[in-house]
């Protein structure tokens, strides 16, 4: 790819993905992408000021509202999967639920309000550029904003 188409694909990129409401919203998850982008024109190294990236996307994460359930979206077992599962700790009991559109490992995953994201990952074959929107309401998934 020429340097000019380059600029032109990072552009278009930047504008769509940060123009999104749910990213445009969450003032969090802006500060997280905007690191991410920075690794991404590095080529993948951190710079000093990225130096927290690696704790950020690591540590264990605070659970939202009063249930307190545990999602698992996708995974490898030995091939990747598209199972999702919900764990009910209190009861010790696990739901199969709506199962991903997609085989997908390794994604990223966010609960946004009723909504959870997964994000990039793999098929298993080839690394994936899209997302997948769970309605918990509604338990069903359904493509969301590419990126």
């Amino acid at each position: 790819m020429d340097p000019s188409s380059a600029r032109r694909t990072r552009t278009i990129y930047t504008k769509t993905l940060f123009n999104e409401p749910v990213i445009k919203n969450q003032q969090e998850c802006k500060d997280i992408l905007l690191e991410v982008s920075k690794v991404h024109l590095r080529r993948g190294r951190l710079s000093p000021s990225a130096s927290s990236l690696r704790e950020r996307f690591v540590r264990a994460r605070q659970q939202i509202g009063s249930n307190k359930i545990v999602i698992v979206v996708g995974g490898q077992a030995p091939k990747t999967i598209h199972n999702v599962d919900a764990y009910d700790p209190t009861t010790m009991q696990w739901t199969f639920l709506s199962p991903l559109s997609q085989r997908r490992c390794r994604c990223g995953v966010a609960p946004i309000g009723r909504h959870i994201y997964a994000v990039g990952g793999s098929n298993g074959a080839q690394r994936m550029k899209s997302v997948d929107v769970y309605d918990t309401v509604r338990n069903q998934w359904i493509p969301g904003p590419p990126f």
